[in-house]
């Protein structure tokens, strides 16, 4: 991990954050910790997490946000 610096901002700069990022999350919702919705598609259903769906599109921030539920 590397912080840089330019005048009044600093940031830290990381080549293996994203991939330790997407592993954690993956892992949380594999043992559903902290998962906040349940999707089911033909009959299987699939612990997840809302912020990552509403991350994913608008219209799936929409519906998580508007609280549909089907």
């Amino acid at each position: 991990m590397l912080l840089s610096s330019q005048a009044s901002t600093a940031r830290l700069v990381s080549d293996t954050y994203l991939a330790k990022l997407l592993e954690g999350l993956s892992s949380l919702r594999a043992q559903s910790t902290l998962c906040d919705v349940t999707l089911e598609a033909e009959g299987i259903c699939f612990p997840a997490h809302k912020i990552i769906l509403a991350s994913a599109s608008n219209y799936l921030t929409w519906t998580v946000s508007s609280g549909l539920t089907k």
